[in-house]
């Protein structure tokens, strides 16, 4: 039986990716000290978001959810899958980039995040009963704080 719970665990995969991306950014020796600082910033803010995962997923886990259907589970499995295929090769360290580069990056990364929460949530509203209602809240939920957090970047790079 799959529900949003199993959900949000592939989702915080995802984060720790981006953590670990972050981490690496920050521990390259040719880059100095302000630029390890944004980097160790965006992978705090990152780790931020795998708490916020955490906390969802324990709330989520005491409250009852319609199964998730197995063929909707496979769809939503793939795209992530997908997601983080293209995640290893979309952002490999680059040694010449500056903070602003880097932020735009971590822009980019929220913003392809929100494009996978819309597939999923579009996978999952599909049908007239709209039996995964809660489901779609908590996804909503978790679109409504990064679209929060990419307008904190956006400033960032003006």
């Amino acid at each position: 039986m799959y529900t949003v719970v199993d959900i949000i665990d592939n989702l915080s995969e995802i984060e720790k990716m981006y953590i670990n991306f972050f981490h690496e950014v920050s521990d390259s020796d040719s880059k100095i000290s302000s630029f390890k600082l944004v980097a160790n910033a965006l992978g705090k803010t990152k780790q931020n978001h795998m708490n916020f995962y955490y906390n969802l997923r324990n709330k989520m886990k005491g409250e009852e959810f319609i199964e998730v259907d197995m063929h909707d589970y496979d769809k939503i499995s793939k795209s992530i899958s997908e997601f983080k295929y293209s995640f290893k090769f979309s952002f490999k360290f680059k040694c010449n980039i500056d903070v602003i580069e880097l932020i735009k990056i971590s822009l980019s990364i929220e913003k392809d995040n929100i494009a996978l929460l819309l597939i999923i949530r579009g996978i999952l509203v599909k049908d007239k009963n709209y039996k995964y209602k809660k489901i779609y809240e908590c996804l909503s939920y978790i679109i409504e704080d990064k679209n929060k957090y990419i307008l904190q970047l956006e400033k960032l790079t003006v």
